[in-house]
């Protein structure tokens, strides 16, 4: 099996407390991790995408779904995230790893590239967005530290939430800023009303390709570029 050298691995299930099933959400007559999948596609420096989702039964309908329009699909552990995450790199082996969650529908790849060069010209093990609304960016981190992480990281916390071990332990890591703190931002979806936005936003943007990005979505809310 040939190695790539970004994998993005996309965290999804259907167990959500607050909004239950939201990554299969309606969004312009498609599921929401529908759209997350397509604007990965978009990257110039992912080689694969595997969607990481757990094996108990209510997960079937996304799996049978993700399936059907033929993303890479992985079933591991619902509560050991990280453990899930460590056996999907192994399944589809790569140098890097880029860490998305599927219920983030502005995830912007051109953010995705940015943090990439940022991780490569820094040297690091773990490189992450930051400054930038929650919901845009994503986070880079070796394969080689994810098999550490997976082998040291021993909190419920750091099982359930893949990358508090690489981001508090060692030292090589970095943040990619986006140069002003939009962080109050929601453009990710955990609730009702978070859900009610993201169709708002579509709603003025989407016409079947994702063509806007994050300086079209803040200047379309009045935001300063």
């Amino acid at each position: 099996m040939p190695v790539l050298p970004y994998l993005a691995i996309v965290q999804a299930r259907m167990g959500s407390s607050r909004l239950p099933g939201k990554v299969m959400a309606d969004l312009c007559s498609k599921p929401i991790v529908w759209h997350v999948i397509e604007r990965l596609r978009l990257s110039e420096r992912v080689g694969g995408i595997v969607v990481a989702i757990p094996t108990g039964a209510r997960d079937d309908v996304l799996s049978a779904y993700l399936h059907e329009i033929g993303a890479e699909v992985f079933r591991g552990s619902e509560t050991d995230v990280l453990s899930r995450f460590c056996q999907a790199s192994r399944a589809h082996p790569s140098h890097a790893i880029v860490r998305v969650t599927a219920d983030n529908p502005l995830f912007d790849p051109k953010v995705l590239d940015e943090t990439v060069k940022y991780f490569e010209k820094g040297g690091y093990r773990y490189a992450r967005t930051e400054g930038f609304p929650l919901g845009v960016g994503a986070e880079v981190f070796t394969a080689s530290l994810l098999e550490e992480a997976n082998g040291r990281a021993i909190t419920p916390y750091e099982r359930e939430h893949v990358t508090p071990y690489m981001y508090t332990s060692q030292e090589s890591r970095g943040a990619y800023n986006c140069g002003k703190n939009r962080s109050r931002i929601r453009f990710t979806v955990d609730t009702e009303e978070d859900l009610l936005f993201m169709r708002k936003i579509y709603g003025h943007f989407f016409r079947g390709v994702h063509n806007f990005f994050l300086d079209d979505i803040l200047a379309y809310l009045g935001e300063e570029i």
